[in-house]
């Protein structure tokens, strides 16, 4: 079965690229993630059968459809759950209110298919990095220093259901279905 998730890709802009080369370099506790592969996550939806690839698609549309593209800026780094026990270091976004209404229209439709939804809010963010052990003092310094930073500017306009598979080298992406955000 694959494993599914809804996401919105983004070409990373020199300034974020260069904070993910930084976090790269701290080395073996911190895995940085591929920047070819950035995207915000959207719904993660688990294993299913591959048969539901045409309905998620499907929703995928409906939820694209009268959004337009987004300008915008990767804005602001954090931690979860908290930057003192790091186990994810995510970068923000400036304007988050339409990946929020995406997300929602997204959500209305995968709960009409009788999907069950996430246990958290949706909270709009870009992974850079897992902490897997005991992150150096560096990590604390690297998130002080980019906290607020604007790490440039973005153009959001696809939504994508990926099909993520779970490597030694990391997780690889594979495009299932593209919906255009257009503005129609």
């Amino acid at each position: 079965m694959p494993r599914l998730f809804f996401g919105v890709p983004v070409q990373l802009p020199s300034a974020a690229a260069s904070a993910l080369a930084e976090l790269a370099a701290f080395g073996r506790p911190i895995k940085a993630v591929d920047p070819a592969a950035a995207h915000f996550t959207l719904r993660f939806l688990g294993d299913l059968p591959a048969s539901w690839v045409d309905d998620l698609g499907r929703a995928a549309s409906a939820a694209a459809r009268g959004e337009a593209a987004l300008a915008t800026r990767i804005a602001g780094v954090g931690a979860f759950p908290h930057a003192g026990r790091p186990k994810v270091v995510w970068a923000g976004i400036a304007d988050p209110e339409p990946l929020e209404r995406m997300e929602q229209a997204l959500r209305q439709r995968l709960d009409a298919l009788c999907l069950p939804g996430p246990d958290k809010p949706f909270s709009p963010h870009l992974t850079l990095a897992r902490v897997k052990a005991r992150p150096p003092d560096s990590l604390a310094a690297w998130l002080e220093r980019y906290g607020e930073a604007d790490l440039g500017p973005v153009t959001l306009d696809r939504l994508v259901l990926f099909e993520s598979e779970l490597t030694p080298r990391g997780p690889s992406y594979n495009r299932r279905v593209e919906a255009t955000l257009s503005g129609e």
